[in-house]
């Protein structure tokens, strides 16, 4: 059995197995996607015009508080110039550390949306791990600072922060970890 060959013994192309690759590390990575974005901003329309923005609210009050709360509504302007952010591969500024992020785990092939997700959820910045284990090893980085209690007189007590440029980390299973108040947390 070739892995090159699919089932009806045609060669596969390199874009068709990059994109099943990343569907596949997508749908893994599901739990921890899920748990990084607020869904409320996946409930969110783009609209490209004050237009649109008129229309949707009428349609959002046709429907009722209970169908479509206004207060619940987002809308997100689709800004027309702005081309898709080139945003920094973590996973490149820390070969090894970071793995995956959740904009690397996601395809989002519309440009604004994909914007409004960096703009609002920051998914470029937020990485994921597997373990417990993965995450103290790639995205914790001790630091030390001396305390001056009397117990603890020129004592140095680890310090944990996140990576420089990372906001969240999550675990496979939605977890959430970091560090607080120089301790971490999972």
């Amino acid at each position: 059995d070739d892995d090159d060959d699919d089932d009806d013994g045609r060669e596969e192309s390199p874009s068709s197995k990059n994109g099943r690759h990343h569907h596949n590390s997508a749908r893994r990575w599901l739990t921890a996607v899920d748990a990084a974005i607020d869904s409320r901003k996946l409930e969110a329309w783009i609209v490209a015009s004050a237009h649109d923005k008129h229309k949707l609210f009428e349609i959002a009050r046709s429907l009722g508080p209970r169908r479509c709360p206004l207060d619940r509504l987002q809308i997100i302007p689709k800004d027309l110039s702005r081309p898709r952010y080139q945003i920094r591969d973590l996973r490149a500024t820390y070969p090894g550390r970071v793995t995956e992020t959740v904009a690397s785990a996601l395809r989002v092939d519309n440009a604004a949306a994909f914007n409004a997700l960096v703009d609002l959820e920051k998914i470029d910045a937020v990485a994921l791990y597997e373990t417990r284990q993965d995450a103290e090893r790639g995205c914790l980085v001790e630091t030390t600072t001396t305390t001056t209690g009397a117990s603890s007189a020129g004592a140095d007590d680890p310090h944990y922060a996140l990576l420089k440029g990372v906001t969240k980390a999550f675990l496979i299973d939605g977890a959430e970890t970091g560090a607080r108040n120089g301790r971490p947390y999972f």
